[in-house]
């Protein structure tokens, strides 16, 4: 009798058991069920709430996106606008996050769709649509993925306007890296001397470049022109005003170090001087010899007060066989002045070797010049450039 009795109630506890298992799993999915519920009305207000629309959310929930968009806090606008055009696809979600959206540009939605499925990240559609011409723009879009636009653009020091420069001058020079191809173009050796030279729109900046793809407007003269003393003058001299402060300190720098003088033997010309010089080149010898060794009106550096020809107490050029030729080499980046046109980079500069021709760019500048051992022209052109669009290509 007891070995029943302790059967069934084994039985009992058992069903019991049993009976609390199901009882636990029940309230587990139901649990499960409110919290996906919970967690689901949850995330469709914090997607509202970011300023997504409400179509919008229902396709995330319904295409399986809103743990992607809820995990990137940020509201991604391009998304929301892109999201119901005919060439959106999904597997490109997620670089939506990198895109800027812009009201003002046609057909916005379309274009970085397009990119998108050609292969470029978010962030290069993004500077693409956002920042080049109409025209660029299609080209892109016509022509086959190219991953070398986003090296480009990855310079940080690409200029917008000169796209379509870049990728002609890549074509005609595929041995040169992307860096210089965007450096060589910024100076403008991707055009011919004095063709389509552009104007320079601030041309008493201290880092103007001057050269032969970069004119001075007709009607610039500084304002701020002071004659140097006489004894460090071949003639009346002129420069601008920090710059003749610091031509004085390093003439006198170099006669207390090394006992030598130096002397500014030409420094400032206007446009009338520089064209007169340059016609008589060419009646003296020619074309061809005149734009070697001199440079038409509007192209001169001595028109900004911040070129000057240096000379030695004799009034003759330096040159490197003389001691103030090592000596400024050294040291005159200390006094702001940069050694402009060195003998190995005429292919870049557009200029002869000039051993005695510096140019002002103040002290910090000239530092940096001196230490990257660049030539000026090829450092301004490589200055980072600030996109309109705040996120850089990927």
């Amino acid at each position: 009798m007891s070995e029943m009795l302790e059967r069934a109630v084994r039985k009992k506890y058992k069903l019991k058991k049993q009976a609390y298992f199901i009882i636990g799993v029940f309230v587990l999915v139901v649990i499960l069920f409110i919290g996906v519920i919970a967690s689901g009305i949850v995330n469709t207000i914090r997607l509202e709430h970011r300023g997504y629309k409400a179509d919008t959310v229902h396709y995330f929930k319904e295409h399986k996106l809103t743990k992607l968009v809820v995990n990137n806090e940020e509201y991604a606008e391009a998304l929301d606008k892109a999201i119901f055009e005919d060439e959106f696809e999904d597997k490109y979600a997620k670089d939506y996050f990198d895109i800027s959206y812009s009201h003002a540009i046609k057909d916005f939605e379309k274009n970085v769709n397009l990119l998108l499925k050609k292969g470029y990240s978010g962030k290069t559609a993004s500077h693409i649509v956002n920042n080049l011409s109409k025209e660029d723009t299609d080209y892109i879009l016509e022509a086959k993925y190219d991953d070398g636009i986003a090296d480009i653009f990855n310079t940080g020091f690409s200029a917008n306007d000169k796209f379509l420069r870049y990728i002609n001058f890549r074509a005609a020079h595929p041995e040169l890296s992307t860096k210089n191809i965007v450096t060589y173009v910024n100076i403008g050796l991707d055009q011919a001397n004095y063709t389509d030279a552009a104007t320079i729109e601030a041309p008493a900046d201290l880092l103007v470049l001057v050269n032969k793809h970069n004119k001075i407007p007709d009607n610039y003269e500084p304002d701020d022109l002071v004659i140097l003393p006489v004894d460090i003058s071949a003639g009346e001299q002129m420069l601008r005003k920090d710059a003749a402060k610091h031509f004085e300190k390093m003439a006198k720098a170099i006669l207390e170090e090394k006992e030598l003088i130096i002397k500014a033997d030409s420094s400032y010309r206007d446009r009338n001087r520089q064209g007169t010089i340059y016609n008589q080149y060419v009646t003296s010898h020619g074309q061809e010899a005149a734009d070697i060794y001199a440079v038409m009106a509007g192209f001169s550096e001595h028109q900004t007060g911040l070129g000057v020809d240096i000379a030695n107490k004799f009034n003759d050029d330096i040159t490197p066989e003389m001691p103030q030729y090592d000596w400024l080499r050294k040291n005159a980046y200390k006094y702001g002045f940069v050694y402009r046109y060195p003998d190995d980079k005429q292919d870049i500069t557009g200029f002869n070797p000039e051993p005695w021709h510096y140019r002002y760019v103040g002290e910090k500048t000239a530092k940096k010049v001196h230490d990257s051992k660049l030539t000026l022209d090829e450092y301004i052109a490589q200055l980072p450039t600030k996109s309109e669009d705040p996120k850089p290509a990927d």
